[in-house]
């Protein structure tokens, strides 16, 4: 047996209280060290939702570009919609050298409101008329475009302290009461037609090169019909195709070298489209990114609530997507941008 004499058992006493009260130290200043880490490296906490949403914001050109954000969600609707909204501002937090907000800095939005058929009222004091006059339209788009990103909101009406808008002030451009996607976005990019009363306004994705790096962006033109197509595939068929050189834009990676075998055809809501094997992620699965682009500029007309797909006229699945699932635009990363 090992004694200790009376000396060693007074250090001993004085000892193990000073090396407790260390330990207790350490401890304290390591958690208080992990809690700064986290809160200059926006760490999230385990009870924070990250929620994700595309902002448009427009390119030096003013080009409008969706841009995926992700968020830590907030306790209501309404202020998760206000959050968002001041990130279309000019003076917004993801404002960068490539792309900024056009919603003036001094517009303050007195209040928001959603009814029961999904509209949201977003009301401004006067700050919202100071604006640049070239971008007149494109405010509208951006609004519109961000808010309908949620899904209880189809669309938006805007009054300025109190009063519907019903046009712009600098350029006189008309605001309809209810504004939803159906106005269109990137008007100005490309158009194949000067015919616009005979001609057939739709949706497409393209890729286009700002600032040294690829993005995706939604375009709105008017284009003849000359094939006789159905609105359907004289959407997709313009995706697929080459736009202009003086368009600045170019067919999306993932349809490149794509092609619709037969004509599409429309049974209970579900739209089956025909395709080349080049849409193929495996033997028995379509590529998502096809699916998605291709469902997002399909997304105006209400009869379609799917999209299947043919390939050597066999039925296949997309590749990592639920039937089960709701198809949701605001699911869609299309330009993951970090903040």
């Amino acid at each position: 047996m090992i004694k200790i004499n009376k000396k060693a058992k007074k250090i001993m006493f004085i000892a193990i209280p000073i090396l407790i009260v260390m330990i207790l130290v350490t401890v304290l200043i390591g958690t208080k060290n992990k809690q700064r880490y986290e809160a200059n490296n926006n760490v999230s906490s385990p009870d924070l939702v990250q929620e994700q949403a595309n902002i448009y914001l427009a390119s030096e050109d003013r080009t409008l570009v969706p841009l995926t954000v992700k968020y830590n969600k907030k306790d209501t609707l309404g202020e998760n919609l206000l959050m968002v909204l001041n990130l279309i501002k000019e003076d917004s937090p993801i404002n960068s050298d490539t792309f900024h907000g056009l919603v003036p800095e001094d517009a303050k939005v007195n209040e928001l409101s959603l009814n029961d058929n999904k509209i949201l009222n977003i009301d401004f004091d006067e700050g919202l008329f100071e604006y640049d006059e070239k971008d007149e339209l494109n405010i509208l788009e951006s609004i519109t475009w961000t808010m309908t990103e949620f899904e209880d909101v189809d669309g938006v009406s805007i009054t300025v302290d109190g009063n519907p808008l019903s046009r712009m002030p600098r350029s006189n451009t008309p605001v309809a009461k209810i504004l939803d996607r159906s106005m269109g976005i990137n008007h100005f990019l490309i158009s194949d037609t000067t015919d616009y009363l005979n001609a057939t306004n739709i949706l497409s994705y393209y890729s286009k090169i700002i600032d040294k790096k690829d993005y995706l962006i939604p375009v709105s033109q008017y284009v003849d019909n000359d094939n006789h197509l159905s609105v359907y595939d004289l959407t997709i068929s313009k995706m697929l195709e080459k736009p202009s050189i003086t368009s600045r834009l170019k067919v999306a990676a993932c349809l490149d070298g794509i092609e619709l075998e037969t004509a599409s055809t429309l049974k209970d809501n579900n739209l089956q489209v025909s395709l080349n094997e080049k849409a193929l992620f495996d033997e028995k699965s379509v590529q998502t990114d096809i699916y998605n682009l291709i469902r997002a500029s399909l997304i105006n007309y209400q009869e379609i609530q799917e999209v299947s797909f043919l390939i050597n006229e066999q039925e296949v699945m997309v590749n990592g997507y639920n039937k089960e699932e709701t198809f949701s635009v605001s699911s869609i990363v299309f330009n993951e941008y970090y903040i």
